[in-house]
C-alpha cells in the first residue's frame, strides 16, 4: 500500500480518457514538438505551453504501473503531455509537484513553497509501501511476549521474586530504608558550604514572616498567640528531618487555619453551652486541649493513609474544586475577622447559614463599634496594601541592581513592622485601658510541658480530623508537585503522608495544632535562595530565641493588627474568583463545580462545602464518561490523515464509508450510549431497516448512505464484560442491515476481551491495523467490482466518451459565439395607466409579451427614460392572468444606468418562458418630485396648477405591437395637454393616447399636461422611528416627523377668517389620517408646544386610525413637526426558541395617504446583553442600508443597549414591509435589572444602618449606655452574691453534719468542692472589676469594698471550720468551742449586714 496511490483506475476508463485527452490535445496544440533545447524559444511556466514543457513523462510512467500499457507511442509532443496532464488530474487526482509535474501553471516558486510547507517540508515526504495489515497477518508477523501471561505458576514466581527483593534483610536494603525514613541524610551528604549563605538569608527571612503570621493564625483559631509560634517551630523542625521536599515550609496555611478554627470553635461552643459568660470568651486551656487533640487525630489519620498506601486519594480533588473551596473559606475567614476589625464582641457561630447570622449580628451591633480599633485596622490595612502593592515591587527592582541580590530576593517584613509599631503605640498610649482596644494579653515565655492530648475527645473529632487531613494533604501535595518540577525532586506521596503525620502527632504533645504547607512562605524560601532544609533549621533556631525571650514583648499588641494581616493575606484567595471566567470559557461543567463548591462552603459551612464539592466533582466525571464525545472522521486531501469532518473544511467524508470514533472506554453504564451514537452516525433505523430522515441542509446523498463502517478504537481504552456484549450485539445488528464492519486501532487487551466473547461467531467483522488500512481495503474491493462492471460495459463507455468529446467541441463553439445575443421577446399588447390624482405620479403598465426566439427566456427588462431616472422611487411587478402560477411580487434587480437609454430594471420571471409562449406582467412605477408647480407661487384663494411631462409611448427595449396610454387627472379641469400623436381623446378626468401599433424599441414622444391639483402635497423630509424592545412584554414605538407642504408656495397674507369661511381651502391641508397597528395602546401626539388635543382615535378591526389635525393649516412651503408614540405587546412581533429571538416588524407604517418620506431613519433598541445580532431587510427592497450599531443608555443600564440603525431614501406606501432581526439573549439576564435594584436597595439599607448605628466619636459612651451596662454588671453582682450565700449555707450544713456523724472524709470532700465553687465566684468578681475599670471609680470602690468583706467572710468561715474540726477531734472543750463559735458567727452577721447595706444603695 502506497500513500501516494489512491484509486486504482479501471482499464476502460484509462483508454477512454486517453482518447478524450488526445482529441483535445490535437484540437488545441496539433502535433507541435516539445522544445527541450536551451537554444529554442523559452516559454514561461505561467503559460499553458510553458507549463506542459515542465511535465516529466518518464517519471509519470514509472510511478503508475496501470498507465504503462497505454504508453504514448510516437514522438514526445505537446499532445502527449496534455494527455499526461489530463490523466493525472482526472484519474489520479494529483496536484503535488514531485510526482509528474515540476511546476504548476501560474504558480511562482515562492507560492509553491508556501503551499507545500503548510503540511510538510517540501524536501521530506513519507512514502509507505506495505500490504494492508489485518489481525490475521498481524498475528503472523508480531510475536507476543510472556509479559501478559497470568497463569498461576507465573503469578507465584512473580510474588516470590517480589518478597525476595523487598523483604529479605541486607545492607543495601537497610540503607535504602534509612534514606526513605530520614530524607535529610540525602541532602546532608551532598551539602556544600557555598549553600550556607543562601540558607541563612532564607531562614532568617521566613522566621521574620512567621512571627506576625503565626500569631495572627493562632488568633484565627481562637488560641493564645504563643500557639502560633509553637506551630511555626515544631512542625517545621520535624519536617526538616522527615520531609522529602527541600523547599516546603510547614506552617499553618490559610485554608486549614480557617478549617481548624471552625472545628475548634464548634467543639468549644458545644462544650461550654452552660457557661455564664456573655462575651463569648473561652477557657484557653480547654481550647488548647481540643486543638492539640485534633492535631493528634489528624496525624494518626495521615499515618493510616500512609500505611495503606492511600496517597493517591488527593487525585480526586481537582484544581477547580480546590480553587472554589479555598475561595469560599477565604470569605468565611474574612467574616470571622470583621468583629476584630470593628472592635466588636460577638458570639462565634458555626454550621449552615452561620455567615448570614454573623452579618446580621454585625449590622445590629455597628453602633457599638470601637472607633479606636477601627482606626487602627484601617491604618494597618492601608499600610500593608501600599507596601505590598506599590513599594515592594519598586524595592525589589532597586534591590536587583545590587549584584549580591540579583538571585536572592528579600521581601520587606511589613507584617513584622506593623506588629512592632502596633505594640509600641498600644503600650505607650494604653489603648486597652483608655479606649478598650482588645490586645493579645498574656503570651508567656518558653515552651509548654509536653502533655498527652485528651484521648477521650478523639471519637468526637474523627469526622472533623478526617476532613482536615484530606484537605491539608491535598494542598501540601499540590504545592509539593509545583516545586518538585522546578527543582527536579521525586515526590513520594506516601512518604509525605508519613512526614505530615509525624509533624502533627509530635507537635500535638507540645501545644501545636494541625498544620499544612503555606504557599507564601514557600515562595519566600525559593525567592531568597533556600537550597535545603537547613534553611528551615535556621528559621527554627531564630524562632526558638523569640519563644524563649522575646515573645512576652508582644502582649500589648492589638488584635486588630493581627486581623488586618489576615485580611490582607486573603487577597490571593479572593483573586481566585477570576478563575471562574477562565474555567467557564474552557468547560461549563467545571465552572458548575467551582460555583457549587464556593456557594456551599460560604452558605453551609466548610464541611458541607467539602462534601458537596467532592460529590459534584464525581458527578461531573461520571457524566463525561456516561455521555462521551463521538466523532465522524474524514480524510484530509486523500492522504492517510483522518480528522473530524465537521471541524475542518478541507477534511471530507469518503463516499459510502462512515468512520466512527468513540472517545471513551466502553463499560456497562455507557455501552447503550455507544450503541445509540453509532446508529445515529450511520443513520439507520433498526426497526424498519431504513435510513432515518436527515435535515435537508445536512444531507449528502453519497456520504450519508454508507455501506461500510469503520470503527476507530484508538480512544477505547477499556472494554468490560457488559460493554463488550453490547458492542458485539451492535455490530451484529449492523451486519443484519447489510453493513460491512471494520475495527481498527484495536488494543490487544480489548481484542482479547472480544475474542473471549466469541466475536467471530457473533458477528462478521474485519480487524485491521489503522484507519487507512481499512479505507484502502474497502476501496480496493469497490474498484474490483467496478472493473468487472467496466468489462461488461466497455462498448457503452466508448460510445459515452465519444458523445462527451462531441459535446466539448460544440461547447467550445458555443463559447466563441456566445457574445452575439439575439433578442427574442416581443410586446404584443401594452396598456399603460398614468394616475396623476396625487402628488406622486403612478404608472401601472400591463404588458403581454411573447418569446419569439429559440431558447427559453428567464428575465424581462424594464427601462426608465433618462429624464425620469432620478424621480423613480419604486418599481414593482406581478404576474397577471388566470393561468399564472405565482401572484406574488417578482424579484427585481436594478442594473447600471445608461445615459442614452436610461436605467434598466431586470425582472425575474416565475419560470422560464419557452419559445412561442406568452406572459402578462403588471408593472407599477411611482415617481417622486416629478410634478412642477406652475405657477410656483399662489395666494390663499387661488387654485394650484401643476405641470407634468411624460412619454406618450411605452418606453421599452422590445418592439411593441399595440399600445394605449390612459391618463387620469384629479379633476376635469385641464388647462392644456398635448394632443399628439393621434389619436388623442378626453372624457371628463381621463385623457387617452392611442391605440398605437408597431412601435420600435425605445420609442419616445413627449407630452405635457397642465392641470389643476388641489390635493394634499405633503412630504416628510425627515422621519425618525424609534423601536425599543423589552422582554417584559412590551415594545415601545416613537415616530418623529418633520413634514412640509411641497405644493405651490403661499404668497401674500394669510387670513384665518377666509380660511374658516371656505372649508375646502383649496390646496391647504387641514388634517390627515395615520394608521397604527390594531394592538396599539397608550397613544400620544405632541408637537413643540405640547400635547395636541385636536386629534381623534378610531379603533377598527385590523388597525387603529388616528386623525391628526395640526395647530394650523399647511400651505405651500409651510412645515410642521410632531411626535407620535404608542406601545404594542411584544408577543405579536417577538418570537423565540430558547435563547434565540426573532423580531419581525414593519420598517415604516402608514403615515398618511400617498406618503413620501424623503429620509427615513429607523433605530431598533434591543435589550441589554443581546448579541449575535443579524439584520434581514425586506425581501424586495434593496435600498435599505444598515449603519454601524450604536449604544443607548437608560435607567439601570451598565454596558448599554445595542441599537440597530437603518436608513432609507424615498420611502412610499409600497415600502411598508416587514424586516427581521435575529439575536441571542440569555434569559437569565432578565434578572439583571431587578438584581441591580435589589442590590442597590440593600446597599442603601446597609448604609442607613451604618450611618444610624455607627458612633464616630472616640469619647466615652453616653449616659444611657453607661447606665445600661452598669445595670447589667450589678445584676451579675447580685447573681454572684446569691451563689456565694448559697455556698456558705451549704458549708454551714456540712459543719452541722460533721459535728453529728464525725465523718472526716465526707466532710473534706464536700469542703473541697465548695471551695472550688467559691474560687470561680471570686474570679467572676475580678472579671467584672476589669470591665468597669475605666467607667466609674465609685463603683470600683464599692466592688473593692465588696471583695474585702467577702475575703473577711471567707477567713471567718475557715476559722469556724478549723475550730469545729478541733472540737470534733477533742482538741478543745465544748465550752470554749461554743464561746468561740458565737463570736465568729456574730462577725458573719455583721458582714452580711454591711453587704446588704451596699446592695440596697444600688
Amino acid at each position: 500500500m502506497k500513500t501516494i496511490s489512491y484509486w486504482s483506475i479501471p482499464s476502460p476508463f484509462i483508454r477512454s480518457t486517453r482518447s478524450l485527452c488526445l482529441f483535445c490535445a490535437v484540437l488545441f496544440f496539433g502535433t507541435s514538438q516539445v522544445n527541450n533545447s536551451s537554444n529554442g524559444a523559452v516559454h514561461s511556466s505561467s503559460t499553458p505551453i510553458g507549463f506542459l514543457n515542465q511535465i516529466d513523462p518518464t517519471l509519470f510512467y514509472e510511478q503508475h504501473d496501470s498507465a504503462k500499457k497505454y504508453k504514448w507511442k510516437g514522438k514526445d509532443t505537446l499532445s502527449h503531455r496534455v494527455f499526461i496532464y489530463f490523466t493525472m488530474r482526472l484519474c489520479f487526482q494529483y496536484d503535488t509537484k514531485d510526482n509528474c509535474v515540476r511546476y504548476m501553471p501560474g504558480e511562482s516558486d515562492a507560492d509553491r513553497d508556501i503551499s507545500h510547507s503548510n503540511l510538510h517540508d517540501e524536501n521530506h515526504h513519507i512514502v509507505v509501501d506495505r500490504p494492508v495489515i489485518t489481525q490475521k497477518s498481524f498475528d503472523k508477523v508480531f510475536i507476543p511476549t510472556a509479559y501478559e501471561d497470568r497463569t498461576p505458576i507465573v503469578l507465584v514466581g512473580q510474588i516470590q521474586s517480589y518478597f525476595k527483593r523487598k523483604c529479605i534483610p541486607s545492607k543495601q536494603c537497610g540503607k535504602s530504608y534509612l534514606k526513605v525514613l530520614f530524607p535529610f541524610l540525602s541532602w546532608l551528604k551532598i551539602y556544600e558550604l557555598a549553600w550556607l549563605p543562601n540558607d541563612l538569608v532564607s531562614g532568617l527571612t521566613v522566621a521574620i514572616m512567621q512571627i506576625p503570621q503565626g500569631m495572627a493564625y493562632a488568633l484565627l483559631a481562637r488560641l493564645p498567640a504563643i500557639m502560633g509560634l509553637y506551630v511555626s517551630f515544631f512542625p517545621a523542625l520535624i519536617y526538616a528531618v522527615f520531609g522529602a521536599i527541600a523547599v516546603i515550609s510547614l506552617m499553618t496555611g490559610n485554608v486549614v487555619d480557617r478549617f481548624n478554627a471552625e472545628r475548634v470553635s464548634a467543639t468549644l461552643e458545644s462544650s461550654i453551652a452552660n457557661s455564664t459568660a456573655n462575651d463569648g470568651s473561652l477557657d484557653p486551656e480547654y481550647a488548647i486541649t481540643i486543638a492539640t487533640t485534633l492535631a493528634l487525630t489528624v496525624g494518626i489519620i495521615h499515618f493510616i493513609l500512609c500505611f495503606f498506601r492511600l496517597g493517591f486519594v488527593t487525585s480526586f480533588l481537582s484544581d477547580t474544586f480546590i480553587s472554589g473551596y479555598t475561595t469560599g473559606t477565604a470569605v468565611l475567614v474574612f467574616t470571622s475577622q470583621v468583629p476584630d476589625i470593628l472592635g466588636l464582641t460577638l458570639k462565634r457561630r458555626v454550621g449552615p447559614l452561620n455567615i448570614v447570622y454573623t452579618y446580621i449580628e454585625i449590622f445590629s451591633s455597628l453602633k457599638k463599634t470601637n472607633i479606636a480599633t477601627l482606626v487602627i485596622s484601617v491604618c494597618a490595612i492601608v499600610t500593608l496594601i501600599v507596601v505590598k502593592e506599590y513599594l515592594e515591587p519598586f524595592y525589589k527592582k532597586q534591590l536587583k541592581k545590587i549584584k549580591l541580590f540579583r538571585t536572592v530576593q528579600i521581601p520587606i517584613p511589613i507584617e513584622l513592622i506593623v506588629i512592632i509599631i502596633g505594640t509600641v503605640v498600644s503600650y505607650a498610649f494604653d489603648l486597652n485601658g483608655r479606649y478598650k482596644v482588645k490586645i493579645v494579653n498574656t503570651i508567656g515565655r518558653g515552651f509548654r510541658k509536653p502533655q498527652v492530648p485528651a484521648l477521650v475527645l478523639m471519637p468526637s473529632l474523627i469526622k472533623d480530623a478526617l476532613i482536615i487531613a484530606v484537605v491539608s494533604f491535598a494542598i501540601c501535595m499540590s504545592l509539593a508537585k509545583i516545586y518538585a518540577k522546578k527543582f527536579k525532586y521525586a515526590v513520594n506521596s506516601n512518604q509525605e503522608l508519613a512526614a505530615y503525620g509525624l509533624c502533627n502527632v509530635i507537635g500535638s504533645f507540645f501545644g501545636s495544632f494541625a498544620s499544612a504547607a503555606s504557599l507564601s512562605r514557600t515562595s519566600v524560601y525559593v525567592n531568597t535562595g533556600g537550597r535545603t532544609q537547613a534553611a528551615a533549621l535556621i528559621s527554627c533556631a531564630f524562632l526558638l530565641v523569640i519563644i524563649l525571650q522575646i515573645g512576652s514583648l508582644f502582649e500589648s499588641l492589638p488584635k486588630a493588627c493581627l486581623a488586618s494581616i489576615i485580611i490582607v493575606a486573603l487577597k490571593g484567595l479572593f483573586l481566585q474568583m477570576k478563575d471562574i471566567c477562565t474555567i467557564g470559557h474552557v468547560t461549563k461543567l467545571e465552572a458548575i463545580v467551582w460555583i457549587i463548591t464556593f456557594l456551599s462552603t460560604v452558605i453551609l459551612d466548610v464541611d458541607y462545602g467539602l462534601i458537596l464539592g467532592i460529590i459534584v466533582s464525581l458527578i461531573v466525571v461520571i457524566l463525561r464518561q456516561f455521555r462521551p464525545r463521538t466523532t465522524i472522521l474524514g480524510q484530509y486531501e486523500r492522504s492517510e490523515i483522518y480528522k473530524t469532518a465537521k471541524r475542518f473544511s478541507n477534511v471530507h467524508e469518503i463516499p459510502y464509508i462512515k468512520i466512527f470514533r468513540f472517545e471513551s472506554p466502553i463499560i456497562y453504564f455507557n455501552a447503550d450510549y455507544f450503541r445509540e451514537s453509532l446508529l445515529d452516525a450511520v443513520g439507520i433505523d433498526l426497526k424498519t431497516g431504513q435510513h432515518r430522515t436527515v435535515h435537508p441542509k445536512q444531507f449528502n446523498p453519497v456520504c450519508s448512505i454508507a455501506t461500510c463502517i469503520i470503527i476507530d478504537c484508538s480512544s477505547i481504552s477499556q472494554l468490560d464484560y457488559s460493554g463488550g456484549k453490547i458492542f458485539l450485539q451492535t455490530l451484529k445488528e449492523l451486519n443484519d442491515c447489510k453493513y460491512k464492519i471494520y475495527l481498527c486501532n484495536l488494543r490487544y487487551y480489548n481484542y482479547d476481551v472480544l475474542e473471549k466473547l466469541e466475536m467471530n461467531q457473533v458477528c462478521s467483522v474485519k480487524v485491521v491495523a489503522t484507519v487507512h488500512d481499512a479505507v484502502h481495503d474497502i476501496q480496493d474491493d469497490l474498484m474490483e467490482n467496478n472493473d468487472q462492471a467496466y468489462n461488461h460495459e466497455n462498448q457503452a463507455s466508448s460510445i459515452t466518451i465519444m458523445h462527451f468529446s462531441l459535446f466539448c467541441v460544440f461547447f467550445a463553439i458555443a463559447i466563441v459565439t456566445d457574445g452575439q445575443e439575439q433578442e427574442s421577446l416581443f410586446n404584443t399588447k401594452v396598456e399603460r395607466a398614468l394616475d396623476l390624482v396625487s402628488h406622486l405620479p403612478k404608472e401601472t403598465i400591463t404588458v403581454t409579451f411573447e418569446n419569439r426566439g429559440t431558447k427559453p427566456a428567464r428575465y424581462y427588462d424594464y427601462y426608465v427614460e433618462p429624464q425620469h431616472v432620478k424621480d423613480v422611487a419604486y418599481v414593482g411587478a406581478i404576474v397577471k392572468g388566470k393561468n399564472s402560477d405565482d401572484q406574488g411580487a417578482l424579484p427585481i434587480k436594478q442594473e447600471n444606468t445608461d445615459k442614452t437609454k436610461g436605467t434598466m430594471y431586470r425582472i425575474e420571471l416565475p419560470h422560464d418562458l419557452r419559445p412561442s409562449q406568452t406572459l402578462t406582467l403588471e408593472i407599477e412605477v411611482v415617481h417622486v418630485h416629478a410634478l412642477r408647480m406652475y405657477p410656483a407661487e399662489i395666494t390663499q384663494s387661488e387654485r394650484q396648477l401643476v405641470l407634468y411631462k411624460t412619454n406618450a409611448y411605452y418606453y421599452s427595449k422590445y418592439s411593441t405591437e399595440t399600445q394605449k396610454t390612459r391618463v387620469t387627472l384629479p379633476t376635469d379641469r385641464a388647462e392644456s395637454y398635448t394632443q399628439t400623436p393621434k389619436p388623442v381623446s378626453k372624457s371628463e378626468q381621463v385623457i387617452t393616447y392611442g391605440t398605437y401599433a408597431d412601435l420600435p424599441a425605445y420609442s419616445q414622444n413627449e407630452i405635457v399636461l397642465h392641470y389643476e391639483n388641489n390635493n394634499a402635497f405633503l412630504t416628510v423630509n425627515n422621519f425618525q422611528r424609534w423601536i425599543e424592545v423589552s422582554h417584559w412584554g412590551n415594545i415601545a414605538v416613537e415616530e418623529t416627523v418633520d413634514m412640509y407642504h411641497s405644493g405651490a408656495k403661499l404668497v401674500g397674507p394669510f387670513s384665518r377668517l377666509d380660511f374658516q369661511r371656505r372649508q375646502d381651502s383649496l390646496s391647504a391641508v387641514k388634517s390627515f389620517k395615520m394608521s397604527l397597528p390594531a394592538s396599539a395602546r397608550d397613544i400620544y401626539y405632541r408637537d413643540e408646544i405640547g400635547n395636541v388635543s385636536t386629534s381623534n382615535v378610531r379603533e377598527m378591526n385590523d388597525q387603529v386610525e388616528l386623525e391628526l389635525r395640526p395647530r394650523f393649516p399647511l400651505y405651500g412651503g409651510w412645515n410642521t413637526h410632531y411626535v407620535i408614540g404608542y406601545n404594542v405587546p411584544s408577543y405579536q412581533y417577538l418570537f423565540n426558541r430558547g435563547n434565540q429571538y426573532i423580531l419581525k416588524m414593519r420598517l415604516i407604517d402608514h403615515v398618511y395617504d400617498d406618503q413620501l418620506l424623503e429620509q427615513v431613519t429607523v433605530k431598533i433598541v434591543l435589550p441589554e446583553h443581546a448579541h449575535n445580532i443579524e439584520f434581514y431587510p425586506p425581501i424586495y427592497d434593496s435600498n435599505v442600508k444598515r449603519l454601524p450599531n450604536e449604544k443607548h443608555y437608560t435607567y439601570l443600564d451598565t454596558v448599554g443597549r445595542p441599537v440597530i440603525v437603518i436608513t432609507k431614501h424615498n420611502a412610499l406606501f409600497q415600502h411598508i414591509q416587514d424586516f427581521e432581526i435575529h439575536y441571542t439573549f440569555e434569559k437569565i439576564m432578565l434578572l439583571h435589572e431587578p438584581m441591580l435594584i435589589v442590590v442597590s436597595l440593600f446597599a442603601l439599607f446597609c448604609l442607613v444602618i451604618v450611618l444610624g448605628r455607627l458612633n464616630f466619636s472616640i469619647q466615652n459612651q453616653d449616659n444611657h449606655e453607661f447606665r445600661t451596662r452598669t445595670q447589667q454588671i450589678w445584676k451579675q453582682i447580685l447573681d454572684n452574691h446569691v451563689k456565694r450565700t448559697s455556698f456558705y449555707q451549704k458549708l454551714d450544713d456540712a459543719l452541722h453534719a460533721y459535728k453529728t456523724n464525725k465523718d472526716q472524709k465526707a466532710y473534706s470532700e464536700q469542703r473541697k468542692k465548695l471551695e472550688n465553687e467559691l474560687k470561680v465566684i471570686q474570679q467572676d468578681f475580678t472579671g467584672l472589676k476589669s470591665k468597669i475599670q475605666a467607667d466609674d471609680k465609685e463603683m470600683i470602690a464599692v466592688i473593692e469594698e465588696f471583695q474585702k468583706l467577702a475575703e473577711e467572710q471567707r477567713q471567718i468561715t475557715q476559722a469556724l471550720s478549723g475550730h469545729t474540726e478541733k472540737f470534733v477531734t477533742g482538741k478543745i472543750q465544748k465550752q470554749a468551742y461554743t464561746t468561740e463559735e458565737e463570736n465568729l458567727r456574730g462577725k458573719l452577721r455583721d458582714i452580711n449586714t454591711q453587704v446588704s447595706t451596699i446592695l440596697n444603695q444600688y
